[in-house]
């Protein structure tokens, strides 16, 4: 596996833990940093 595979895998992998996370209603959910982080994710898409 290239560097490119592993920088495209880890967002991806980050985006399952915080989803996993909302629908598990951790308290992770609540943090702002990983919300922005998840929109950020998404426009980049």
């Amino acid at each position: 596996m290239n560097n490119y595979s592993m920088l495209s895998i880890n967002p991806r992998v980050k985006l399952w833990l915080i989803i996993s996370s909302i629908k598990k209603n951790e308290k992770i959910f609540i943090n702002s940093t990983n919300f922005i982080e998840l929109i950020i994710y998404l426009h980049r898409v």
